[in-house]
């Protein structure tokens, strides 16, 4: 069996491409070198070292590139490959068919070559064969300029012709011509590597060049093919996809393949892999929409909010464009097969067996009822649709990675990794299986049907235990990241298939967008005083909002630097603004009028500053900022220095009691102004013991958790990337707080109160997180782009929460936890979260940690394997009162305790009962 399309690609070699996108277009000049051989029997090569010019008879009228292989059949070839070019691009790109030269000028000549046909592909000289290939093109330039004295400075391509076979294909059972000479596109590089100088004719350097063949239809070149299998004529292959594939990399086109190894990436199903072999080699597929847009002959549209959207096929800028998060995106097209309404190649053949039960060639049916063009010369050089060497009709989703794109594009190994591939088709199978080859005769590692989507494709039940067919979070294959976050991006109810194709876009796990471009939410508050939240935001101005549909804009801003808080103890609605435009800090506040419904300006004023200006909050008419480590509040009239007071954070009870937290307002100021170690603060109880803690991200973005005493929580650090602070809520509606956090990836992580990550998702591009709050009587996570919306809201989630960077959007820094609920302190001792560490110790002091209920005090004494006691402690209250719960960690000073094994008895004990644990330590000195 003959396996199509399978590119030996080790040599194909290429010069550096910019990453930037290219801009392919304009049309190409090219001078076709033809060079052959001296006569002679090389049984490793394809023919006698001559091109083909003798007719021949074999297939009759089904003969594919038929001979005379002279310049009037290299040129219909170049007219074939113009036509696909300038249909794939839209008249973009092209071959400068009148400027464009073959050489020698006489039909049936070429130059001879002094060396022998077999030599620049030769057996066992593996090690040559770049040195070699780089010398043909040499060889080739010399003897031309030699006999017709060509200005190379003419054109913008070299290209050489040999005669025989491209060394191009796999061919599983029989390759009697391994010495057939590759198709290559040879760059600056090799030929400096391999020359040592560069190519200089005449006055012209040459900096690249192609090696083509004469043909690719192994039953026509050789006799033993022909002869050694049972059907020759349906496995003939034209020259036109080879030169469209080998063209598209000179002009800058990144292979989609693995190069080294030549497993495919995409399969038929774009030019740059084996789909340059589609329509057997005369009908090369279009380039995938990915390489479209990048050689700039196409702009997809952007999809960011749910609709049912139409495709329709080979129309320009018909590409639908899903962002996963700021680098990873999927393109979607239609890609349609018919050559007339309703049928394709494949159709026409069976119905041709249905009538007559005779199954015809796919090369009869494709010469007889597609409606392709052949020229005098034998050669297929017009296609009206180049997607009917498709396998089917449908649509296609593309996964683009274009971080893997841009570290990998230089070295041409976008596609290399066949696991994490940059341009990457979500087989509708599931199997993603391009690439990776499983048997011979089923192989379906070039792609086949089943993996295009529409209506009818029972191929994705194969993989799937649902009844619809649909691309989502969980299906197969899936719409996460490729760091394997979900996105929430559904896509099903595909129409059957047509020249134009529907389906639905949707957003799965209640996410909301907000309806107009340019705007993004800052906050949520109550601004008309209706009861409800309101949204504000930014974008070509300051807007307010009841819902996410409209908008009402109240001031105009010149810079995306504006910060904003709400204003504190004010009498109505009030709010502080600070907008950096140049090297100025304009202070302003602005009030809502409930007449016209909207905000007025109270007062404005400016600040010349070089240094970082930074909102901490307003109160009453007064604006307090940090500058340089300082605090100031600015108000209409003066501008004063202030102690550091505002900073400070708090809690209260749900009465409204103050709880004094000075030591943790210290820390506060101390960790967020000075930068020492942590970036941001919030407050939280996690456990529900009725003690606040504290949630920290270090300056790596790792999670750290304390009690109200600075001891560790347990499950904690979380090691992360996270940016900005940790917002805290009861958002799944199980009475404990969720920690919820954004990662430097664009990913949203929810993790539970010990830590554990409870879900991963991807955000929309441009979207980030933002607050907690309500919508439609619902908790929602709120981004700027959208909302994902949770629980049903209730009275009590006003406390334990922390929304925002500054706990609200007044910057209060303020947590309500409802003291009147404590879930953890029933239990004494929490013997499972109670031990010391290190342990061993290697002359560390040792610490004992304990989780303890609310209590009367705490013992722990310490023996050694004698039984004498070696430390004791004893911490009780000096009041009739209790402890407050929590995690207590003691210390060991064993700085002149001898190495061996000690026991701790840890009591921890109130009026009615003790609860106690021995703990086993050992030291080592």
């Amino acid at each position: 069996m003959f396996h199509a399309s399978c590119m030996r690609a080790a040599v194909f070699l290429f010069f550096t491409l910019c990453v930037l996108p290219a801009q392919i277009v304009g049309d190409l000049k090219i001078a076709f070198i033809r060079v052959s051989f001296d006569k002679g029997d090389y049984p490793g090569f394809t023919g006698d070292g001559n091109f083909l010019l003798t007719s021949s008879d074999i297939c009759d009228n089904y003969i594919i590139d038929p001979p005379p292989h002279d310049k009037n059949y290299f040129q219909s070839h170049i007219i074939a490959v113009d036509n696909y070019f300038r249909s794939v691009s839209y008249n973009a790109f092209g071959i400068d068919i009148n400027n464009s030269t073959i050489f020698p000028a006489s039909n049936d000549s070429s130059y001879r070559l002094n060396k022998p046909m077999n030599y620049y592909n030769e057996l066992g000289m593996e090690d040559m064969h770049e040195e070699r290939i780089v010398g043909l093109l040499k060889d080739a330039v010399d003897i031309a300029f030699e006999v017709d004295q060509i200005h190379f400075d003419d054109f913008d391509l070299i290209a050489v012709i040999h005669p025989g076979l491209g060394q191009d294909f796999n061919l599983p059972f029989l390759d009697p011509t391994p010495e057939d000479i590759p198709s290559t596109f040879i760059d600056s590089s090799m030929i400096t590597k391999n020359l040592k100088e560069p190519l200089k004719i005449g006055n012209t350097t040459i900096n690249r060049g192609l090696i083509l063949p004469e043909s690719q239809n192994h039953p026509l070149m050789d006799p033993l093919i022909y002869s050694g299998i049972a059907n020759p004529c349906d496995i003939q292959y034209s020259i036109t996809g080879t030169w469209a594939l080998m063209i598209g990399f000179a002009v800058g086109l990144p292979p989609l393949w693995n190069i080294e190894t030549g497993e495919s990436g995409i399969g038929i199903f774009g030019l740059m892999d084996q789909g340059s072999n589609n329509g057997r080699g005369m009908v090369p597929s279009p380039p995938n929409p990915w390489t479209r847009i990048y050689a700039g002959w196409e702009n997809p549209f952007i999809l960011s909010t749910p609709q049912r959207l139409s495709l329709t096929s080979f129309k320009k800028n018909s590409i639908a464009k899903i962002y996963l998060n700021d680098f990873e995106y999927f393109l979607i097209e239609n890609r349609n097969n018919w050559f007339r309404h309703g049928v394709d190649i494949d159709s026409a053949r069976l119905s041709i067996w249905e009538t007559t039960k005779d199954y015809p060639d796919y090369i009869d049916v494709l010469f007889d009822s597609t409606g392709i063009i052949k020229n005098d010369h034998g050669v297929v050089t017009e296609v009206s649709n180049y997607n009917i060497g498709m396998p089917a009709s449908g649509i296609l989703i593309w996964h683009i990675d274009e971080s893997k794109i841009l570290n990998s594009i230089k070295s041409y190994t976008i596609n290399a990794d066949k696991t994490a591939k940059g341009v990457d088709l979500e087989e509708a199978d599931g199997a993603q299986d391009i690439g990776f080859i499983s048997n011979l005769f089923t192989d379906p590692s070039s792609g086949y049907w089943g993996d295009m989507w529409f209506n009818s494709n029972n191929q994705f039940f194969r993989s799937n235990n649902i009844n619809n067919l649909e691309f989502s979070n969980y299906t197969y294959p899936n719409t996460q990241t490729n760091n394997d976050y979900l996105t929430s991006i559904r896509i099903d109810n595909f129409s059957n298939t047509d020249t134009i194709m529907s389906f639905d876009f949707n957003y799965t796990n209640n996410r909301l967008f907000f309806k107009q471009n340019n705007k993004s939410t800052l906050f949520q508050w109550d601004v008309d005083s209706d009861g409800s939240l309101d949204f504000i935001g930014i974008g070509d101005s300051l807007w307010w909002s009841n819902n996410i549909q409209k908008s009402t804009s109240f001031k105009k801003i010149y810079s995306y630097e504006v910060q904003l808080s709400v204003v504190r103890n004010s009498k109505e609605v009030s709010l502080a603004i600070i907008e950096k435009i140049k090297n100025v800090y304009y202070f302003s506040l602005y009030s809502f009028n409930p007449k016209i419904q909207n905000f007025t300006k109270t007062w404005e004023r400016s600040i010349d500053s070089n240094e970082k200006i930074t909102l901490i909050g307003s109160e009453d008419s007064t604006i307090h900022f940090t500058k340089n480590q300082f605090y100031y509040k600015i108000d209409p009239y003066e501008l004063i220095q202030e102690p550091e007071t505002f900073a400070a954070i708090s809690f209260t009870g749900p009465y409204g009691q103050n709880i004094d937290l000075s030591n943790i307002g210290n820390l506060y100021n101390k960790f967020l102004f000075d930068r020492n170690y942590f970036k941001y603060l919030s407050l939280a109880d996690l456990d529900l013991d009725n003690s606040v803690d504290i949630i920290a991200i270090d300056t790596s973005g790792n999670i750290h958790a304390f009690d109200d005493n600075f001891v560790k929580k347990s499950g904690f650090p979380i090691l992360s990337s996270a940016i900005n602070t940790v917002l805290v809520s009861d958002i799944t509606g199980d009475i404990y707080p969720e920690l919820i956090y954004q990662q430097n990836d664009k990913s949203l992580i929810i993790a539970d109160y010990k830590g554990k990550t409870i879900s991963s998702s991807s955000l929309p591009q441009g979207s980030d997180l933002k607050s907690i709050g309500v919508y439609k009587s619902r908790k929602a996570v709120v981004f700027t782009k959208h909302i994902d919306l949770f629980k049903e809201w209730n009275n009590s989630d006003v406390y334990n929460e922390w929304s925002y960077q500054y706990g609200s959007p007044d910057f209060s820094r303020t947590l309500k936890i409802d003291t009147s609920v404590v879930v953890n302190s029933s239990s004494l001792l929490d013997k499972s979260l109670t031990y010391a560490y290190p342990n061993p110790s290697y002359g560390e002091n040792i610490i004992i940690r304990l989780q303890a209920g609310a209590h009367e005090g705490i013992e722990i004494d310490i023996y050694d394997l004698a039984g004498y006691k070696k430390y004791s402690f004893n911490n009780k209250s000096s009041v009739s009162s209790f402890n407050p719960p929590g995690v207590i960690e003691i210390p060991w000073d064993i700085i002149e305790v001898e190495s061996g094994v000690y026991f701790a008895r840890v009591k921890v004990f109130n009026k009615k009962r003790v609860n106690q644990k021995v703990i086993k330590m050992s030291i080592i000195k």
